[in-house]
């Protein structure tokens, strides 16, 4: 079983990585980042202004633009190389692709498990309408964080081309689905409620794509001490 995930130094790395290797960074990341800010404005008019399918296609852009930064960041941090991410631009690759399709894959699952669960707490709430509704929510929520959890360590290993499957990913991140809920699940809220407060599209897009990073770097950190440092010498991870 992988050793225990040691959160406060996954969450000393989500900073200090991106700062110690800020020239990096930002050569290799400036651009998708700046575009994933236009990105989030643009989706923000047209879900008030086109609606329908313009707006599901954007959201597809997003995205899109989403999964070329995850690949930036996880290479960045687990594979450091810094000079092919920075030629890239933002070309689409068959790495990309399959990233795209392990990121449509779970959380297609994990929006199925979410939906399954609510309407079981929809059909207790029937049966006792008393019920708290809170309670409800927590049901339906907390074991699709949990199963996004433990699959998530699939994307650091797609970005580094290696080969993966669902066992796989249970295996790793075995006795640590809950630590990796707190990675995966409540960072991100945490950040977006960051993003937030600030009660302005702009600033808003402006502060969540640099945490959409940190996010990735969040995971990465984890991969790394749940895969990369436990492998043994010699062995791929």
């Amino acid at each position: 079983m992988p050793p225990k995930l040691a959160l406060r130094r996954v969450l000393r790395a989500t900073v200090a990585i991106p700062w110690r290797n800020r020239a990096a960074f930002v050569r290799v990341l400036a651009a998708p980042v700046v575009a994933l800010v236009v990105m989030d404005l643009v989706v923000e008019w047209a879900e008030h202004a086109l609606g329908g399918w313009r707006s599901v296609v954007l959201s597809v852009a997003w995205w899109a633009l989403f999964v070329v930064i995850a690949v930036r960041t996880h290479r960045l941090v687990l594979a450091k190389d810094e000079e092919q991410m920075a030629k890239a631009s933002l070309r689409w690759s068959w790495r990309e692709t399959r990233f795209f399709g392990w990121l449509l894959v779970i959380y297609f699952q994990v929006a199925l498990l979410g939906l399954l669960l609510a309407m079981l707490g929809l059909a207790i709430m029937w049966v006792v309408p008393s019920g708290p509704f809170q309670l409800m929510v927590v049901v339906a929520v907390l074991p699709a964080a949990y199963l996004l959890a433990r699959l998530s360590l699939i994307f650091p290993a797609v970005a580094l081309d290696r080969p993966v499957d669902f066992g796989w990913a249970w295996a790793r991140s075995a006795g640590n689905g809950w630590r990796l809920v707190l990675v995966v699940a409540v960072l991100p809220l945490a950040f977006s409620v960051v993003a937030t407060a600030a009660n302005s599209a702009l600033v808003a897009a402006v502060l969540a794509a640099p945490l959409v990073v940190l996010e990735v770097v969040a995971l990465s950190a984890a991969y790394r001490a749940l895969v990369v440092e436990t492998a043994p010498a010699g062995v791929g991870h």
